[in-house]
């Protein structure tokens, strides 16, 4: 009987430290609409509750942030307003083909500022998703899309508020 409770007792002590600390849920809002950057008068971030998330693949330290982008009203310039001539991508896709680049980012404040940021331009490959900078590049007036973060900063628990960045260069082949 003995041998049986301190076995129970030793399972249920190596279960519970095997478990990594969570961060709570974090529900932020954005400190503004308005996106930094050569994207901004292109694009804004939908106003509404966002919810920081641990990542699926249970990867410690791991955390997901996707962000609504609505297309604005405001005609693309430049080579932005020829799509079909220019080709534009993500930060990261290095082929000799592409024209242009554009990327989103995101930095997250407390009280005192920012705890947390992932950049726009090519240092943020790994943090967020191509595909998703992609297809907002593409939207239509009105239209929105999302763009998943990917960060490792334990930090974002004292998160009040983010805002997005952006940038637009050209491909320096």
């Amino acid at each position: 009987m003995k041998y049986t409770l301190f076995t129970s007792a030793l399972l249920v002590a190596l279960i519970f430290s095997g478990c990594k600390s969570k961060l709570p849920e974090i529900k932020i809002k954005p400190k503004t609409v308005t996106i930094k950057g050569a994207l901004g008068k292109y694009f804004e971030v939908v106003d509404k509750e966002y919810v920081i998330k641990e990542c699926y693949d249970g990867a410690d330290g791991c955390y997901k942030f996707s962000v609504e982008i609505k297309r604005l009203d405001t005609p693309f310039e430049n080579e932005l307003a020829y799509p079909n001539t220019y080709e534009v991508k993500s930060f990261g896709r290095y082929e000799k083909s592409i024209d242009y680049f554009a990327g989103f980012g995101v930095e997250f404040m407390d009280d005192n500022g920012p705890v947390a940021v992932e950049t726009a331009a090519p240092t943020s490959l790994n943090s967020t998703t191509q595909e998703g900078i992609e297809s907002v590049i593409r939207l239509n007036t009105g239209e929105t899309g999302f763009v998943e973060f990917f960060i490792t900063n334990n930090k974002l628990a004292s998160s009040k508020s983010f805002q997005v960045t952006s940038a637009f260069e050209k491909n320096n082949k």
